[in-house]
């Protein structure tokens, strides 16, 4: 009986939760949007490339899909004409920055959501706290087996600490002057 009577909010819960995260269409709060009337999405996808390169991003993530671009974190103030074979922790400055494009379709042409995050390395904090934190009667745990398998890289922990809207603009006037048409007012944050 007790069973039965679980079945239902948990359905409707998780129907709720997956229909939340469903969601593809970003917020015009956390991204700087533009506007840009073109016929041809793949025209759309090539102008974001360009842009991204030209302003000394790695593409790392490539999702035409879901109109998805993602860039390879590089550090702050780096000189990016270097190119880096394989970035160490050790070698990274306390601070990153990506960039993320997303392209949505509109009915007057395509909506461009461009996010540019500065991240902070908090590696050592996070783990100073996950120790306090974390309680474990698990028999052979110690703390040396917690991190053992993963590389440096993998146990950097980086908190976003803002967005710089400059480099947003930046990067949307570059896609929208890449268009012949743009929409009158394109550019907001």
């Amino acid at each position: 009986m007790l069973k039965q009577s679980l079945i239902l909010p948990l359905a409707i819960v998780g129907f709720l939760g997956f229909a939340a995260c469903s969601q593809t269409k970003p917020s015009s709060l956390k991204y700087t949007v533009a506007q840009v009337r073109v016929a041809d999405e793949s025209a759309v996808h090539q102008n974001v490339e360009l842009a991204l390169v030209s302003e000394g991003y790695r593409i790392d993530k490539r999702d035409f899909n879901r109109g998805l671009f993602v860039t390879e974190a590089i550090p702050v103030g780096a000189d990016r004409d270097i190119p880096r074979l394989r970035p160490s922790i050790s070698r990274m400055q306390s601070r990153r920055e990506m960039a993320e494009v997303q392209i949505v379709e509109t009915d007057e042409g395509f909506s461009i959501y461009c996010k540019v995050e500065i991240q902070e390395l908090v590696s050592e904090a996070h783990r100073m706290f996950h120790r306090d934190l974390n309680v474990s009667d698990t028999p052979g745990e110690t703390p040396i087996d917690r991190d053992a398998a993963l590389t440096e890289e993998q146990k950097a922990v980086w908190r976003t600490i803002h967005r710089d809207r400059t480099k947003e603009r930046r990067i949307v006037s570059l896609i929208t002057g890449m268009s012949d048409d743009l929409m009158p007012g394109g550019m907001y944050d």
